[in-house]
């Protein structure tokens, strides 16, 4: 378990659950985990994090064997409006806020992706490093890593940006 995930002060896995006092206070009415990081938001819409949100191995890289002797504390992620849903990857989330705007969130930055600002999305998913979304006609977005075929668009092509899903209305 990485140092400052769930504010443990020791390295020592954590068997039984302990109550997080400090997280206590913050009235969390949801949370999201990713690979090194926690993503959650409160009663006041207040989307807050825990841990690292940067590239695993580029922290190896920077940081070395020692990644794990890291803390990190609560930070505030800031987006345009009310947070209304959130997907969690690996290493990125999506956000999806009551204007059906979705948002990219990775490496510390927010960034709205555009080319879903007019379709009206009503969810959002995320695999490890891949995202979909669904608009309120039944339309599916698919964007990301495509190794294995994940975003059911018939090939292993990597995608940036989101593409309709074609195939699933046949099925």
């Amino acid at each position: 378990m990485m140092r400052g995930q769930i504010f443990l002060t020791v390295l020592d896995r954590c068997e039984t659950p302990t109550k997080n006092k400090r997280l206590s206070q913050l009235n969390i009415k949801d949370i999201y985990c990713g690979t090194n990081c926690s993503l959650m938001f409160n009663n006041n819409n207040k989307l807050l994090m825990l841990g690292d949100d940067t590239d695993f191995f580029k922290c190896i890289k920077k940081y070395g064997s020692s990644i794990d002797e890291r803390y990190y504390p609560l930070k505030r992620v800031y987006f345009p409006g009310k947070c209304k849903k959130v997907g969690m990857g690996a290493f990125h989330a999506v956000l999806l806020n009551s204007n059906s705007r979705v948002y990219l969130y990775m490496n510390k930055k927010v960034k709205e992706i555009i080319s879903l600002r007019f379709s009206k999305i009503v969810d959002i998913k995320c695999g490890k490093n891949h995202s979909l979304a669904i608009s309120k006609n039944g339309t599916i977005y698919a964007w990301g890593h495509n190794e294995e075929g994940q975003l059911g668009n018939n090939n292993t092509i990597n995608q940036e940006i989101p593409i309709e899903i074609y195939n699933i209305k046949k099925i």
